[in-house]
């Protein structure tokens, strides 16, 4: 079993245009247990959640992607449409290569700031 300590960066982007997705784009840095940066090809599953020790998710999508130096980026959304109610609190759970990693995280600002400009369209 591999041991992976995990730093995470999360951006969102969206237009208002109607074709094109609502996108949130994740970033992590992944380091073995020895502190040294992961290569590993890795398949990551990502679920959002109405509550952080939910068992059903409301949303969720697979990857499969490489790491280089310890980094990696995922584009949620791209997959699966985000189609979920982003005024109510969400967290995101992400599973590595099966393993879910705890506690997930809390969805902050942005994506609630994207819900006010689609309310007030």
């Amino acid at each position: 079993m591999k041991t992976y300590a995990l730093i995470l960066f999360l951006a969102c982007t969206h237009t208002l245009h109607a074709d094109i997705p609502f996108i949130i784009t994740f970033q992590g840095f992944l380091t073995h247990a020895q502190s040294f940066p992961a290569y590993d090809t890795l398949e990551i599953d990502f679920s959002l959640y109405a509550y952080s020790e939910s068992d059903i998710p409301l949303w969720s999508e697979h990857h499969s992607t490489s790491l280089l130096n310890g980094i990696f980026q995922v584009n949620l959304g791209e997959k699966v449409p985000l189609e979920l109610d982003f005024s109510q609190q969400l967290w995101l759970g992400m599973a590595l290569d099966g393993q879910e990693i705890l506690p997930r995280m809390k969805i902050g600002v942005v994506p609630k700031a994207v819900h006010a400009l689609i309310a007030d369209s």
